[in-house]
């Protein structure tokens, strides 16, 4: 047997995901009629659904059930949505492909079957049934997108096309599901099916069917079906490639396999009822292309060389099993006239014609095979085709240029490629026109051939352009007594309206006179049918209008924008000195005295002028108090002059706001601005600023309130000045210094007047109790830390103490809970801000009277809450 015919057969790909989508790899829709509903008018059908996964893979399992939906062909109205458990999976396996195989893939898939039963009532245009999934396994060769959908689809025709085209069954394909096929090897697959109804088949090749989403989760959407997008080199019909074709009658599917990858392919089988094409019934694979060999002699079908009679034959399987070669060349009459035991034979023939050639591989040895072929020398054959540049808008028109010597040419194959956006469309016309979808550069390859088998491809690269770029004049105005120059700027030929209005309608720059306001248009160009228009608008005024602002007055310095109207189209001031354009409409003017400005505003011969006058008036002259300082909490009249109108600020300290002379009583340094304006015409105020320096508050002290024994001398420490006074003043050493020597017999309150270099003055007192005892220092035996205001704090009260060394307080186990050297501190009941429970305390205290003497007491003190 011909290993060839036991091997090289097709087979679909299914590859894993790793997540849970992106695995189907392969589907089918069907249905089987049941017979007649229970209503009239009605039909059962049996409808199954397949689906595809490889069993090595580890992404998601196959759905445990699937919705498929149903919708009525011509408006595409919803019929229903069913859910089907899944049936399996089965499990198809390759058996062992034999011993001349070289890296045999292991070939194996999950078949998961979805079988329901509906009753549909016949209608006219029948049904869609359909499934769709957003996961095809990704990296499809002959495609261009990495992850694409898939939309499986079936339809029931209607009663439209032969009263009992609803009593219809899908055809039921033969072709093995787990075959085996090798890169660069010839095979064949057989798409052929059975038709239970009888119909005539045919088979051609479809596009396959992408997944273009639904609105409604769970429910596949309605036709129509997006396209996957097929890239350089393969199209829907043409999926494998330009060297796998499909018999129209048979289904069989042969050629030589591309490189090793994955292809999608998808093939309908066309039902003829009579002469009635009742129905489509496609089948969607992803082909696998398996980077193995087979030991086989693989030829191509034919061999054709059209430029001279020297052909080089080569196995087409590289097989490492192939060990031996044995070639053999017949001429017309079937006499051998060539053999040759290598690789590669380089044979020059005799004369044009066809030869037969035969091989035989490994001779009498394991993994013997042969394969024959024909080999046709018809040289000169050249392809070759025209085509005229146009742009998007006009179909191009493609000419076949191809010649040859023997035969003719009858075979063309066109395909248009945009390598930018993908696009791809394709012909089998010897002439055909073309409309390209957008501008850009396209790839157009022509395959073209004789009937002698000649067969030769040419790419040319096509500039498709977008519509003639054109530029043309802007509306415009102009002056009726003027002629007006319109301008156009392109490549092309130039065709303007109205042209009885133009002395020359046919040139870029023609000569307009239009006595109304008129639009012309102008037409582009480049070649025949590539057309590009604009127009222009031409406002014709027989005069200029011209608004001037009233005249105004601003003050000396200031500026003023001039707000003029006008459709006047050049404008000129003057004079032009204080102006910021005098070419402007709206310039900026800024005169230093009274000015009267002209303005001349014109459209070509039509003119138009009138004038504004701007008065200057000077800013207020202010007289204003001068800068002063005074003392802390003294109030100071401010006064200001030059004008009618005055506003002060800040004003939290004036006496008022809008008088010349308020009261001014500021804490701190301040500084004042008045706003004045007067009644002389100009209409903005002036400024004016004086600044009140405060001094700062003389912080005046005489000590702290004291206790004295009688007779004992009391040094005063006065402080915050430059001069003190102390009264009374007979007690005192010296009342006019900041430290005196008070010697008192009775309780006494001592002021101190101090007063600033700058004169600023301040008062302050101090309360010294005489006590008429000995020097000593008391402290009280009890007191309340309740935070009532009354004898919170336990305080020493020292009498004659001239040091106070310490006052500290002990808790019941000796550790100290306060402690000061500070005379007037007291304990408030607290260690570390922890109140301390009732009890006693013990307190220790100890200082130096006057005299010298060191008194130290100690004792128990009592805390009551």
């Amino acid at each position: 047997m011909n290993l060839r015919v036991l091997f090289l057969l097709c087979s679909f790909l299914m590859i894993e995901f790793p997540a849970q989508a992106n695995h189907i790899s392969g589907g089918e829709l069907s249905y089987k009629y049941l017979g007649v509903g229970t209503t009239a008018g009605t039909g059962r059908y049996s409808i199954t659904l397949k689906l595809f996964r490889q069993c090595a893979s580890t992404g998601a399992p196959l759905d445990n059930q699937v919705n498929i939906t149903i919708y009525r062909i011509g408006v595409f109205t919803y019929e229903m949505n069913v859910s089907v458990p899944i049936t399996g999976p089965d499990v198809l396996r390759l058996t062992t492909p034999g011993p001349c195989i070289v890296n045999a893939p292991d070939v194996c898939y999950q078949v998961g079957t979805y079988t329901t039963e509906v009753t549909l009532p016949f209608t006219s245009q029948g049904y869609t049934i359909a499934y769709q999934r957003g996961n095809r396994i990704t990296n499809i060769t002959n495609v261009n997108s990495g992850s694409v959908g898939a939309t499986y689809v079936a339809t029931i025709p209607g009663t439209a096309f032969q009263s009992n085209a609803p009593e219809n069954s899908t055809p039921v394909f033969k072709g093995e599901d787990t075959v085996l096929v090798c890169q660069n090897n010839t095979f064949y697959y057989n798409f052929g099916a059975t038709d239970a109804d009888g119909d005539r088949l045919e088979y051609v090749f479809e596009a396959a069917y992408a997944y273009n989403g639904t609105p409604n989760p769970g429910v596949s959407a309605p036709p129509p079906y997006n396209s996957l997008n097929y890239r350089f080199g393969f199209t829907p019909d043409a999926p494998l490639g330009s060297q796998v074709t499909l018999d129209l009658n048979s289904g069989m599917m042969t050629g030589t396999a591309p490189d090793a990858g994955v292809y999608v392919v998808t093939v309908a089988v066309l039902e003829y009822r009579g002469s009635f094409l009742i129905n489509r019934h496609r089948k969607d694979l992803q082909i696998e292309v398996a980077n193995c060999s087979i030991a086989s002699a693989d030829l191509d079908i034919e061999y054709v060389n059209c430029d001279d009679f020297t052909i080089t034959f080569q196995n087409k399987n590289n097989s490492p099993l192939i060990q031996e070669y044995e070639w053999s060349f017949f001429n017309q009459k079937g006499i051998k006239f060539a053999t040759s035991i290598l690789d590669r034979p380089s044979i020059t023939f005799p004369d044009t014609g066809i030869y037969s050639i035969r091989l035989i591989t490994n001779k009498n040895l394991l993994c013997s095979d042969t394969g024959s072929t024909i080999a046709k020398l018809f040289p000169k054959f050249n392809a070759n085709f025209t085509v005229d540049e146009k742009c998007t808008i006009v179909p191009y028109l493609f000419k076949d240029e191809s010649s040859t010597d023997f035969g003719k040419v009858d075979f063309w194959n066109w395909t248009f490629s945009n390598k930018l956006t993908g696009y791809i469309d394709s012909s089998k016309s010897s002439n055909p026109s073309f409309l390209f979808p957008a501008a850009g550069e396209y790839t157009v390859r022509m395959v073209s051939g004789t009937n002698k088998g000649c067969r030769d491809t040419i790419d040319k690269i096509v500039k498709v352009l977008d519509i003639p770029p054109l530029t043309v004049t802007n509306d415009t105005v102009m002056c009726i007594l003027d002629p007006m120059q319109l301008t156009a700027t392109g490549t092309g030929k130039f065709s303007w309206s109205p042209a009885a209005l133009l002395d020359d309608a046919s040139s870029p720059t023609p000569v307009a006179r239009p006595i109304t306001p008129t639009t012309f248009t102008v037409t582009l160009t480049s070649v025949p049918g590539c057309e590009a228009t604009k127009s222009v608008f031409v406002d014709v005024k027989r005069s200029v209008s011209l608004r001037m602002p009233n005249d105004t007055t601003i003050c000396f310095g200031d500026s003023v924008f001039l707000n003029t109207a006008s459709d006047g189209l050049k404008y000129a001031w003057t004079p032009a000195a204080t102006l910021s354009s005098s070419t402007s409409l709206n310039p900026v003017a800024k005169p230093i005295v009274t000015t009267t400005y002209q303005l001349t505003t014109s459209i070509g011969s039509c003119e138009a002028t009138n004038a504004v006058k701007i008065t200057t008036i000077p800013y207020p002259t202010i007289t204003l108090t001068p800068n002063i300082s005074i003392c802390y909490g003294d109030t100071i009249p401010l006064q200001a002059d030059g004008g009618v109108d005055f506003r002060w600020s800040p004003g939290s300290s004036l006496s008022a706001i809008n008088i010349p002379n308020p009261l001014a009583y500021p804490k701190r340094t301040t500084n004042y601005q008045v706003a004045v304006r007067d009644d002389k015409g100009c209409p903005k105020p002036s400024f004016a600023n004086v600044i009140v320096t405060v001094a700062p508050k003389v912080p005046a002290f005489a000590g702290r309130d004291t206790s004295v024994v009688a007779g004992q001398p009391l040094q005063l420490t006065g402080s915050g000045g430059d001069y003190y006074l102390w009264t009374p003043a007979d007690a005192l050493s010296n009342p006019n210094i900041s430290n005196p020597i008070a010697t008192l017999d009775e309780d006494v309150r001592l002021s101190l007047k101090v007063t600033t270099l700058q004169g600023c003055y301040a008062y302050d007192t101090i309360q010294v109790k005489v006590f008429k005892t000995q020097p000593d220092i008391f402290v009280p035996t009890a007191f309340s830390p309740n935070n009532d205001g009354l004898n919170d704090k336990l305080t020493p009260i020292p009498v004659g103490i001239q040091q106070f060394d310490y006052f500290r307080i002990f808790n019941r186990w000796g550790q100290i809970v306060f402690y000061t050297n500070k005379i007037g501190e007291g304990w408030d009941g607290r260690l570390k801000a922890l109140e301390q429970g009732n009890g006693s305390f013990v307190w220790q205290v100890r200082g130096v009277d006057y005299t010298g003497r060191v008194i130290e007491k100690k004792g128990l003190v009592t805390v009551i809450k």
